[in-house]
């Protein structure tokens, strides 16, 4: 079996597919077993490939920048596909990345470290007090006898 990078999304339906951001059509046309594919270069060496596509917008051509989250295409079954899908690959610096987790900060679980009997315990102290962010406001006894105090405002 053939090794599968890139994420598929299916829909019976088929339905538009859109630029994931601003971009420039790098290639759009037929490509073996990925059947009709177009691919955008995003700059900063980011590039994203849309593949088994039923149709790519007619208007677009190699170098036509497309803005992010217009219509680019329709999703199909060209190539090698057993049923209507859009196949999205991201590339960083030509790289293949999973575009489920592009763009979001890697995710990590909390443990705590494991104790190590060669080590010393570490010792916790607390840190410093720290003054107040701000003077406390004077009270109105404080005041000079001439200093403008507006009244509290009357309940009703």
């Amino acid at each position: 079996m053939a090794r599968h990078n890139g994420l598929d999304l299916a829909n019976v339906n088929g339905g538009f597919i859109y630029a994931a951001a601003d971009g420039v059509v790098r290639s759009a046309g037929p490509r073996g077993g990925y059947g009709n594919v177009l691919e955008l270069d995003h700059g900063r060496g980011v590039r994203t490939l849309y593949a088994h596509l039923s149709e790519i917008d007619p208007n677009l051509r190699e170098g036509d920048f497309v803005y992010g989250g217009a219509a680019v295409a329709r999703m199909g079954a060209t190539g090698n596909a057993t049923g209507v899908h859009l196949h999205y690959e991201v590339y960083v610096d030509g790289l293949l990345v999973d575009p489920l987790h592009y763009g979001r900060p890697p995710v990590h679980v909390s443990a705590p470290a494991p104790a190590n009997p060669y080590l010393p315990e570490p010792t916790v102290t607390p840190p410093p007090a720290q003054p107040a962010p701000y003077p406390a406001a004077p009270s109105v006894d404080d005041l000079p006898d001439d200093a403008f105090v507006l009244p509290a405002p009357e309940r009703r």
